[in-house]
């Protein structure tokens, strides 16, 4: 399979990343159903994800580089209020 652009919610915020493993798309899935658990009161959904990167780059990037995951409820809180998980769909159209 060819690369996919995704949204990722990572400790930074969230990124539009270009992703080309297979391992990658399965963790970034399970990742945004597990912040939708956590969001629902469901915290431990997170608890695989603390610490857990991704190798991806930006769009227009040369080189691959490690993205970790936002696994703290706080922050997705924080996120949330900021708008930052106001994304349907993690695949870009």
């Amino acid at each position: 399979m060819g690369s996919d652009r995704m949204r990722v919610l990572t400790t930074e915020g969230l990124h539009l990343l270009i992703v080309e493993d297979d391992d990658a798309r399965r963790i970034i899935g399970e990742h945004h159903h597990a912040i939708r658990r956590a969001m629902e009161g469901d915290v431990s959904a997170l608890t695989p994800f603390r610490r857990r990167t991704i190798s991806a780059r930006t769009p227009g990037a040369a080189k691959w580089q490690p993205f970790e995951l936002e696994a703290s409820l706080p922050q997705l809180k924080r996120w949330y209020a900021q708008g930052e998980l106001d994304y349907e769909d993690i695949y870009e159209q």
